[in-house]
């Protein structure tokens, strides 16, 4: 099968990783909260893993990360189960 990984919000290591920015402007709080969950998504590695057929007409996307986010360093090595 051929793979690609993505990381969603960038991730700690990760080359040619800067990954999305998608972060809510108003109301304040909201703001706040999603600049801790983007850091927290960062710090675990959060990206997805696609999965294509050899024809390319089919992928499977899964889920990756780090649930060890206090050592960011580590890769995203547990796939969540679907």
């Amino acid at each position: 099968a051929r793979t690609l990984d993505m990381a969603v919000f960038g991730s700690f290591g990760q080359k040619y990783a800067t990954g999305q920015w998608t972060e809510p402007t108003a109301p304040a709080w909201r703001s706040a909260l999603w600049c801790c969950l983007i850091n927290l998504g960062r710090s675990a590695g959060y990206s997805y893993r696609f999965e294509f057929s050899e024809d390319y007409r089919k992928a499977d996307i899964k889920i990756k990360g780090n649930p060890i986010c206090c050592i960011p360093c580590l890769p995203p090595w547990l796939t969540i189960p679907t």
